[in-house]
């Protein structure tokens, strides 16, 4: 579980698409009218790391498994399509 904090906290102050899109919006539109946009981008980070670190531990450890080689199947294949463009 501490791993996952530590995911959860590099992931929450390191610059990304999320924060990006929130400097933008406040340079933009202002503070008080990106709030709608922050507390978006704040329901679906915490949602997803509730689904993410909870409901997955119960997950049988033979699925994960087969995630690890759908995940390589993924990457590659994104790989690949960066490569092609």
């Amino acid at each position: 579980m501490f791993e996952f904090f530590i995911f959860a906290f590099v992931t929450a102050i390191t610059p990304g698409p999320n924060n990006s899109l929130l400097m933008a919006s406040g340079i933009k539109f202002g503070r008080k009218a990106s709030i709608p946009h922050f507390l978006g981008i704040w329901l679906g980070f915490t949602f997803l790391f509730f689904v993410g670190g909870f409901l997955l531990t119960y997950v049988p450890v033979e699925i994960f498994n087969y995630l690890q080689y759908v995940g390589y199947a993924v990457i590659t294949y994104i790989a690949y399509r960066v490569a092609t463009t």
